[in-house]
């Protein structure tokens, strides 16, 4: 009886062991999908301040040639 108490426990410590796994991994894709969030935020301000500068200096973008009127 107490060999089968033993084995009751082991498959119970399996299954709380790959629960934990689990969430570990899940715990990190989500900390990942954050940081891309985050670098895509990012990256769109840099878009748009980069896009008013060139319109405000009127800066050709594909030649860089500044056709500002002084």
């Amino acid at each position: 009886m107490n060999d089968n108490e033993n084995n009751m426990s082991n498959e119970f410590k399996d299954v709380e062991t790959k629960k934990n796994t689990y969430v570990i991994i899940v715990i990190i894709l989500y900390l990942f999908v954050i940081l891309l969030t985050i670098l895509l935020i990012l990256g769109i301000r840099n878009q748009r301040d980069t896009v008013k500068d060139s319109l405000n200096t009127k800066t050709n973008a594909e030649d860089g040639v500044n056709y500002s009127i002084e």
